[in-house]
């Protein structure tokens, strides 16, 4: 049998179809009009930009693959969209991003494309590569004592690492060895003690504090101070006026919104829609601009920067960190007179630093995920 559509009924359908894309694309444009507030998205990645007019052949090749990007990034309900179909699959147990994955009771974690393998211990170095890693290490601690200081590095365990329960069902609900025990053990048999696991702690406290944020990767700032405890216990067995301080001794803060720690559901567009809380330390600025140096152009959390604390006792610190040192810088302020501060992604270890501050201490702390590329040989020191 043999169907065929009236020209009536073809004309109905394409008037259907222009009045259905008018309708659209006035919503679209008149939205800001609405102007309702729009939800905070961090999707880590630059937005497409309004494509240039091309000057050659290979440009207008590509000139509607460009400007389709640019109209869907820039769509002006997109973050709204985007919002509120996350935050339907987040009640439904799933994420809508690849970075971010929703485990049981709605804990979120961070996936960095390997689905978390390095905590479910698929992802281990060979024993050769742990050799290599620990004689990257005895290269920086004689280069460090050979300037009259001491280096030590303090791992910050993975989220999931401590919150086995609340994995999703995908991945194993009990803790098994991983890479950051094969660092630790290879640490210990190679008479390294200056490696600080701050894990046991951690795991001791979270039944009777809130020390990790549910909907951030970071440990809180109780988290934090366990950590902080943790190294500066051990580095009082090399200076003894080193101890510890208790937690009395720092002030939590009270953060407005947009301070509050949520890098995960953020990325999904939902921190609007989810409780935040947690204790915090830190401060909003890090430091005094008036006794802050910078070392670079730029000026940012992540910039060489020199912090002038007028702690007594002299010291410097030289911290080689990750965004997990935020919650403790607090904490080290009274130990330390001067804190030289760099972000990793400026280099594992800064030799030229070294020689000319002549830090009394050396500090690399690396969240365990990225323990495994800190330690290269450094060609001009020896073994």
């Amino acid at each position: 049998m043999k169907f065929t559509t009236s020209p009536k009924a073809g004309k109905h359908h394409a008037w259907a179809l222009i009045i259905t894309a008018t309708l659209i694309i006035l919503l679209a444009d008149g939205f800001a009009m609405f102007r309702l507030p729009a939800p905070e998205l961090a999707e880590n990645r630059v937005l497409a930009g309004r494509p240039s007019m091309p000057v050659n052949a290979g440009e207008w090749q590509s000139l509607g693959g460009r400007a389709d990007a640019f109209v869907t990034d820039n769509f002006p309900p997109r973050a709204h969209l985007i919002a509120y179909l996350n935050y339907f699959r987040y009640l439904l147990g799933y994420s809508g991003s690849p970075k971010v994955v929703v485990g049981n009771q709605g804990w979120m974690f961070y996936n960095d494309g390997t689905d978390m393998s390095k905590t479910a211990g698929m992802m281990r170095l060979s024993q050769p590569a742990i050799d290599e890693w620990l004689i990257g290490f005895h290269q920086r601690s004689k280069f460090v004592e050979s300037k009259g200081g001491r280096f030590y590095m303090l791992l910050a365990p993975m989220k999931e690492d401590i919150f086995p329960e609340f994995r999703p069902d995908w991945m194993p609900r009990q803790r098994v060895a991983t890479e950051f025990d094969d660092f630790v053990s290879g640490a210990r048999k190679a008479g390294i003690d200056r490696l600080v696991d701050p894990r046991p702690e951690l795991l001791e406290a979270k039944s009777r504090q809130q020390i990790w944020h549910k909907y951030d990767t970071h440990w809180t700032g109780l988290g934090a101070y366990i950590g902080y405890r943790a190294l500066m216990t051990r580095m009082a067995i090399d200076m003894p006026e080193m101890q510890p301080l208790p937690l009395e001794s720092f002030r939590a803060s009270t953060l407005v919104p947009w301070q509050q720690p949520r890098d995960l559901s953020l990325m999904l567009g939902i921190g609007g829609f989810l409780q935040h809380g947690g204790v915090s330390f830190q401060e909003f600025p890090v430091h005094d601009p008036a006794k802050t140096i910078f070392l670079s152009e730029r000026k940012d959390w992540t910039a060489p920067q020199i912090l002038l604390t007028g702690a007594a006792g002299g010291k410097t610190l030289l911290w080689i960190r990750d965004s997990f040192g935020s919650e403790m810088l607090p904490m080290l302020k009274p130990h330390f007179s001067k804190i030289i501060m760099v972000h990793l992604q400026d280099g594992f270890f800064r030799q030229e630093l070294v020689e000319k501050y002549h830090p009394e201490v050396v500090l690399l702390e690396v969240i365990e995920g990225g323990a495994r590329h800190t330690m290269a040989r450094l060609p001009d020191v020896p073994l």
